[in-house]
Protein backbone atom coordinates (compact mmCIF):
# COMPACT_ATOMS: atom_id res chain seq x y z
CA UNK A 1 0.00 0.00 0.00
CA UNK A 2 1.20 3.35 -0.85
CA UNK A 3 1.63 5.65 2.40
CA UNK A 4 0.65 8.64 0.67
CA UNK A 5 -2.71 7.10 -0.09
CA UNK A 6 -3.40 5.80 3.18
CA UNK A 7 -2.28 9.11 4.60
CA UNK A 8 -5.06 11.05 2.12
CA UNK A 9 -8.18 8.60 2.97
CA UNK A 10 -7.15 9.00 6.49
CA UNK A 11 -7.62 12.88 5.89
CA UNK A 12 -11.13 14.92 5.57
CA UNK A 13 -12.26 13.52 2.34
CA UNK A 14 -14.68 15.97 -0.67
CA UNK A 15 -17.64 14.95 -0.66
CA UNK A 16 -18.81 14.44 -4.31
CA UNK A 17 -22.68 14.55 -5.21
CA UNK A 18 -22.73 10.75 -6.75
CA UNK A 19 -19.95 8.73 -4.29
CA UNK A 20 -18.43 5.72 -5.04
CA UNK A 21 -18.88 4.66 -9.22
CA UNK A 22 -22.27 2.85 -10.56
CA UNK A 23 -22.08 -0.96 -10.86
CA UNK A 24 -22.89 -0.48 -14.87
CA UNK A 25 -19.51 1.37 -14.43
CA UNK A 26 -16.95 -0.50 -17.08
CA UNK A 27 -14.13 0.20 -14.49
CA UNK A 28 -16.13 -1.03 -11.66
CA UNK A 29 -16.77 -4.41 -13.67
CA UNK A 30 -12.53 -4.21 -14.44
CA UNK A 31 -11.83 -4.28 -10.80
CA UNK A 32 -14.50 -6.68 -9.34
CA UNK A 33 -13.12 -8.78 -12.08
CA UNK A 34 -9.59 -8.63 -11.19
CA UNK A 35 -11.03 -9.46 -7.41
CA UNK A 36 -12.84 -12.49 -8.34
CA UNK A 37 -9.69 -13.82 -10.37
CA UNK A 38 -7.49 -13.23 -7.14
CA UNK A 39 -5.63 -10.56 -9.36
CA UNK A 40 -5.87 -8.20 -6.41
CA UNK A 41 -2.37 -5.97 -7.22
CA UNK A 42 -3.82 -4.98 -10.25
CA UNK A 43 -7.65 -4.45 -8.67
CA UNK A 44 -5.16 -2.10 -5.81
CA UNK A 45 -3.60 -0.21 -8.95
CA UNK A 46 -7.13 0.68 -10.36
CA UNK A 47 -8.61 1.73 -6.97
CA UNK A 48 -5.41 3.62 -6.18
CA UNK A 49 -6.03 5.05 -9.67
CA UNK A 50 -9.74 6.09 -8.53
CA UNK A 51 -9.09 7.51 -5.58
CA UNK A 52 -6.39 10.12 -7.02
CA UNK A 53 -9.45 10.71 -8.98
CA UNK A 54 -11.57 11.49 -6.12
CA UNK A 55 -13.63 8.62 -6.07
CA UNK A 56 -14.07 6.52 -3.28
CA UNK A 57 -15.78 3.40 -3.07
CA UNK A 58 -16.19 0.75 0.21
CA UNK A 59 -16.91 -1.99 -2.41
CA UNK A 60 -13.47 -1.50 -4.03
CA UNK A 61 -11.32 -0.17 -1.16
CA UNK A 62 -11.35 -3.31 0.42
CA UNK A 63 -9.47 -4.46 -2.54
CA UNK A 64 -7.20 -2.60 -1.71
CA UNK A 65 -6.82 -2.84 1.67
CA UNK A 66 -6.59 -6.70 1.17
CA UNK A 67 -3.45 -6.19 -1.36
CA UNK A 68 -1.98 -4.45 1.33
CA UNK A 69 -2.11 -7.03 4.02
CA UNK A 70 -0.29 -10.00 1.40
CA UNK A 71 2.13 -7.30 0.21
CA UNK A 72 3.18 -6.42 3.94
CA UNK A 73 1.36 -9.70 6.09
CA UNK A 74 0.27 -8.47 9.55
CA UNK A 75 2.42 -5.67 9.85
CA UNK A 76 0.38 -3.80 7.47
CA UNK A 77 -2.73 -4.79 8.80
CA UNK A 78 -3.09 -2.20 11.74
CA UNK A 79 -2.61 1.00 9.54
CA UNK A 80 -5.52 -0.65 6.72
CA UNK A 81 -7.91 -1.10 9.82
CA UNK A 82 -7.22 1.89 11.15
CA UNK A 83 -7.82 3.70 7.73
CA UNK A 84 -10.90 1.89 6.87
CA UNK A 85 -12.39 2.87 10.39
CA UNK A 86 -11.41 6.21 9.99
CA UNK A 87 -13.49 6.21 6.38
CA UNK A 88 -16.17 4.21 8.26
CA UNK A 89 -16.34 6.72 11.04
CA UNK A 90 -15.26 10.17 9.81
CA UNK A 91 -15.45 10.44 5.83
CA UNK A 92 -18.82 7.97 5.10
CA UNK A 93 -20.63 10.96 3.23
CA UNK A 94 -17.63 10.71 0.94
CA UNK A 95 -17.71 6.93 0.38
CA UNK A 96 -20.07 5.56 -2.18
CA UNK A 97 -21.92 3.47 -3.33
CA UNK A 98 -24.65 6.69 -2.78
CA UNK A 99 -27.48 3.49 -3.64
CA UNK A 100 -27.91 1.72 -0.17
CA UNK A 101 -24.57 2.01 1.70
CA UNK A 102 -25.06 0.56 4.90
CA UNK A 103 -25.57 -3.15 3.17
CA UNK A 104 -23.26 -2.80 0.57
CA UNK A 105 -20.27 -1.43 3.15
CA UNK A 106 -21.06 -4.24 5.87
CA UNK A 107 -20.29 -6.74 2.95
CA UNK A 108 -17.45 -5.44 1.53
CA UNK A 109 -16.02 -5.20 5.10
CA UNK A 110 -17.15 -8.32 5.91
CA UNK A 111 -15.26 -10.31 2.57
CA UNK A 112 -11.94 -8.04 3.99
CA UNK A 113 -12.28 -9.28 7.49
CA UNK A 114 -13.42 -13.18 6.78
CA UNK A 115 -10.73 -13.43 4.01
CA UNK A 116 -7.58 -12.39 5.60
CA UNK A 117 -9.75 -14.88 8.37
CA UNK A 118 -8.73 -17.29 6.24
CA UNK A 119 -5.14 -16.81 5.66
CA UNK A 120 -4.55 -16.41 9.27
CA UNK A 121 -6.36 -19.76 10.14
CA UNK A 122 -4.88 -21.73 7.12
CA UNK A 123 -1.53 -20.99 8.18
CA UNK A 124 -2.28 -21.13 11.73
CA UNK A 125 -3.44 -25.09 10.83
CA UNK A 126 0.26 -25.91 9.07
CA UNK A 127 1.88 -24.33 11.67
CA UNK A 128 4.40 -23.78 8.83
CA UNK A 129 6.80 -20.57 8.32
CA UNK A 130 4.35 -17.64 7.96
CA UNK A 131 2.80 -19.47 11.39
CA UNK A 132 5.95 -18.82 13.74
CA UNK A 133 6.35 -15.37 11.89
CA UNK A 134 3.16 -14.64 13.36
CA UNK A 135 4.51 -15.82 16.96
CA UNK A 136 7.66 -13.76 16.40
CA UNK A 137 5.81 -10.83 16.34
CA UNK A 138 6.57 -8.00 19.59
CA UNK A 139 4.53 -8.08 21.43
CA UNK A 140 3.35 -4.53 20.50
CA UNK A 141 2.87 -5.01 16.99
CA UNK A 142 0.11 -7.61 17.91
CA UNK A 143 -1.46 -4.80 20.66
CA UNK A 144 -2.04 -2.22 17.37
CA UNK A 145 -3.39 -5.02 15.66
CA UNK A 146 -5.63 -6.23 18.55
CA UNK A 147 -6.76 -2.71 19.31
CA UNK A 148 -7.39 -1.66 15.83
CA UNK A 149 -9.29 -5.03 14.89
CA UNK A 150 -11.84 -4.51 18.03
CA UNK A 151 -11.93 -0.37 17.23
CA UNK A 152 -13.15 -1.66 13.91
CA UNK A 153 -15.74 -4.08 15.38
CA UNK A 154 -16.84 -1.18 17.96
CA UNK A 155 -17.42 1.12 14.69
CA UNK A 156 -19.65 -2.32 13.34
CA UNK A 157 -22.95 -1.16 14.79
CA UNK A 158 -25.95 -1.27 13.56
CA UNK A 159 -28.18 -3.72 11.38
CA UNK A 160 -26.79 -5.74 9.07
CA UNK A 161 -23.08 -5.89 10.11
CA UNK A 162 -23.46 -8.68 12.72
CA UNK A 163 -21.20 -10.53 10.23
CA UNK A 164 -18.85 -8.34 10.21
CA UNK A 165 -18.30 -8.32 14.05
CA UNK A 166 -18.21 -11.63 14.14
CA UNK A 167 -15.66 -11.86 11.46
CA UNK A 168 -13.86 -8.83 13.53
CA UNK A 169 -14.01 -10.56 16.50
CA UNK A 170 -12.78 -14.02 15.35
CA UNK A 171 -9.41 -11.92 14.59
CA UNK A 172 -9.30 -10.64 17.73
CA UNK A 173 -9.43 -13.74 19.44
CA UNK A 174 -6.58 -14.80 16.90
CA UNK A 175 -4.35 -12.23 17.73
CA UNK A 176 -5.39 -12.45 21.43
CA UNK A 177 -3.95 -15.90 21.38
CA UNK A 178 -0.41 -14.62 20.10
CA UNK A 179 -0.44 -11.70 22.73
CA UNK A 180 -1.18 -14.53 25.34
CA UNK A 181 2.36 -16.35 24.15
CA UNK A 182 3.94 -13.06 24.98
CA UNK A 183 1.93 -12.39 28.62
CA UNK A 184 3.71 -16.36 29.36
CA UNK A 185 7.22 -14.57 28.47
CA UNK A 186 8.72 -13.81 32.32
CA UNK A 187 7.51 -17.62 33.67
CA UNK A 188 10.43 -20.22 32.61
CA UNK A 189 10.09 -23.91 31.61
CA UNK A 190 12.87 -26.40 31.58
CA UNK A 191 14.00 -27.05 27.73
CA UNK A 192 16.53 -29.36 26.79
CA UNK A 193 18.23 -29.28 29.86
CA UNK A 194 18.04 -25.82 30.80
CA UNK A 195 15.78 -23.14 31.49
CA UNK A 196 14.44 -20.51 28.30
CA UNK A 197 11.00 -18.71 28.43
CA UNK A 198 8.19 -19.79 26.36
CA UNK A 199 8.17 -17.01 24.80
CA UNK A 200 11.96 -17.81 23.15
CA UNK A 201 10.62 -21.13 22.24
CA UNK A 202 7.59 -20.03 20.39
CA UNK A 203 8.96 -17.13 18.72
CA UNK A 204 12.35 -18.44 17.39
CA UNK A 205 9.81 -20.98 15.43
CA UNK A 206 11.66 -23.57 16.02
CA UNK A 207 10.72 -27.66 16.72
CA UNK A 208 11.02 -27.32 20.73
CA UNK A 209 13.76 -29.53 21.79
CA UNK A 210 12.43 -31.06 25.15
CA UNK A 211 10.50 -30.27 28.19
CA UNK A 212 11.21 -32.38 31.42
CA UNK A 213 8.67 -33.87 33.22
CA UNK A 214 8.55 -35.18 37.00
CA UNK A 215 7.78 -39.15 36.92
CA UNK A 216 6.96 -40.70 39.84
CA UNK A 217 6.08 -44.80 39.42
CA UNK A 218 7.17 -46.61 43.10
CA UNK A 219 6.44 -49.99 44.10
CA UNK A 220 3.51 -50.68 46.46
CA UNK A 221 4.52 -49.65 49.53
CA UNK A 222 8.22 -48.50 48.79
CA UNK A 223 9.58 -44.90 49.34
CA UNK A 224 8.78 -42.37 46.21
CA UNK A 225 11.50 -42.70 43.66
CA UNK A 226 11.15 -39.54 41.85
CA UNK A 227 12.68 -39.69 38.06
CA UNK A 228 13.33 -37.79 35.57
CA UNK A 229 11.96 -38.26 31.95
CA UNK A 230 13.36 -36.14 29.09
CA UNK A 231 10.26 -36.04 26.29
CA UNK A 232 9.96 -34.25 23.04
CA UNK A 233 6.84 -31.91 22.80
CA UNK A 234 5.03 -30.54 20.16
CA UNK A 235 4.50 -27.00 19.21
CA UNK A 236 0.86 -27.42 20.63
CA UNK A 237 2.25 -28.52 23.96
CA UNK A 238 4.66 -25.52 23.91
CA UNK A 239 1.29 -22.91 23.20
CA UNK A 240 -0.63 -24.97 25.44
CA UNK A 241 1.68 -24.52 28.38
CA UNK A 242 1.84 -20.40 27.03
CA UNK A 243 -1.94 -20.07 27.46
CA UNK A 244 -1.84 -21.73 30.79
CA UNK A 245 0.59 -19.21 31.95
CA UNK A 246 -0.87 -16.21 30.51
CA UNK A 247 -4.27 -17.47 31.90
CA UNK A 248 -2.71 -17.35 35.08
CA UNK A 249 -0.98 -13.35 34.86
CA UNK A 250 -4.55 -11.92 33.51
CA UNK A 251 -6.22 -13.11 36.60
CA UNK A 252 -3.48 -12.32 39.04
CA UNK A 253 -3.78 -8.81 37.16
CA UNK A 254 -7.43 -8.56 36.88
CA UNK A 255 -8.00 -8.49 33.38
CA UNK A 256 -11.19 -10.77 33.46
CA UNK A 257 -12.19 -10.04 29.40
CA UNK A 258 -9.35 -11.86 28.25
CA UNK A 259 -8.75 -14.07 30.92
CA UNK A 260 -12.20 -15.18 30.01
CA UNK A 261 -11.27 -15.61 26.13
CA UNK A 262 -8.60 -17.47 27.05
CA UNK A 263 -10.38 -19.43 29.08
CA UNK A 264 -12.76 -20.56 26.54
CA UNK A 265 -9.74 -21.22 24.69
CA UNK A 266 -8.85 -23.43 27.14
CA UNK A 267 -11.73 -25.58 27.98
CA UNK A 268 -12.40 -26.17 24.11
CA UNK A 269 -8.71 -27.71 24.29
CA UNK A 270 -8.99 -29.98 27.30
CA UNK A 271 -12.40 -30.78 26.12
CA UNK A 272 -10.87 -32.28 22.71
CA UNK A 273 -7.27 -32.92 24.27
CA UNK A 274 -5.62 -35.87 22.25
CA UNK A 275 -2.16 -36.81 24.27
CA UNK A 276 -0.82 -37.93 21.22
CA UNK A 277 -0.49 -34.28 19.45
CA UNK A 278 0.80 -32.71 22.24
CA UNK A 279 3.52 -35.50 23.67
CA UNK A 280 4.05 -37.61 20.30
CA UNK A 281 7.65 -38.91 21.65
CA UNK A 282 6.08 -40.73 24.31
CA UNK A 283 3.66 -42.31 22.44
CA UNK A 284 5.79 -43.19 19.01
CA UNK A 285 6.83 -46.71 20.22
CA UNK A 286 3.29 -47.29 21.42
CA UNK A 287 2.46 -46.51 18.16
CA UNK A 288 5.04 -48.78 15.92
CA UNK A 289 4.15 -51.53 19.01
CA UNK A 290 0.76 -51.72 17.74
CA UNK A 291 0.85 -51.36 14.53
CA UNK A 292 3.66 -54.23 14.20
CA UNK A 293 1.32 -56.55 16.31
CA UNK A 294 -2.41 -55.47 16.26
CA UNK A 295 -2.98 -59.33 14.33
CA UNK A 296 -1.67 -61.14 17.81
CA UNK A 297 -3.47 -58.37 19.72
CA UNK A 298 -7.05 -58.70 18.21
CA UNK A 299 -6.47 -62.08 19.13
CA UNK A 300 -6.54 -61.84 23.00
CA UNK A 301 -9.22 -58.95 22.55
CA UNK A 302 -11.98 -62.07 22.21
CA UNK A 303 -10.76 -62.92 25.98
CA UNK A 304 -12.10 -59.51 27.18
CA UNK A 305 -15.14 -60.95 28.70
CA UNK A 306 -13.50 -63.49 30.76
CA UNK A 307 -12.62 -64.16 33.97
CA UNK A 308 -8.91 -64.57 32.97
CA UNK A 309 -8.94 -61.15 31.48
CA UNK A 310 -10.54 -59.63 34.44
CA UNK A 311 -7.83 -61.38 36.65
CA UNK A 312 -4.91 -59.85 34.88
CA UNK A 313 -7.03 -56.16 34.96
CA UNK A 314 -7.02 -56.49 38.68
CA UNK A 315 -3.48 -57.87 38.56
CA UNK A 316 -2.26 -55.11 36.51
CA UNK A 317 -4.14 -52.35 38.53
CA UNK A 318 -2.51 -53.40 42.10
CA UNK A 319 1.12 -54.56 41.02
CA UNK A 320 1.91 -52.84 37.83
CA UNK A 321 5.90 -53.71 37.83
CA UNK A 322 4.72 -57.55 38.82
CA UNK A 323 2.88 -57.73 36.02
CA UNK A 324 5.48 -56.93 33.57
CA UNK A 325 7.79 -58.48 35.72
CA UNK A 326 6.51 -62.19 36.93
CA UNK A 327 6.05 -64.77 34.77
Amino acid sequence: MDGQILEHLRGTLAVQQDPGLSSLDPRYGQITDMAAAQDYAGAAAQVEALVKQGIYDIRLLVFYFYQGFEESGVLGLAPALECLLVLLRDNRAALGPASRFEPHAAKAVTWLLQTINGWLEYHRSKQDESWAGYCALPASDVEKNLAAVYALVDACAGDGWAQAQQAGSHMGRFFEELLSLHAAAPREQEVGGGKESVDQVVATGEQPRAVQLSVAAPPMGAAVDERVTVLRTSRRMVELVAKLQAFEVLIQNERFDRAAVLADELQHELEHFDPRLYLPELFANFGRLFAAHVAQLEEQWQYRDTTMWLALRQFYQVDPVGFVEQD
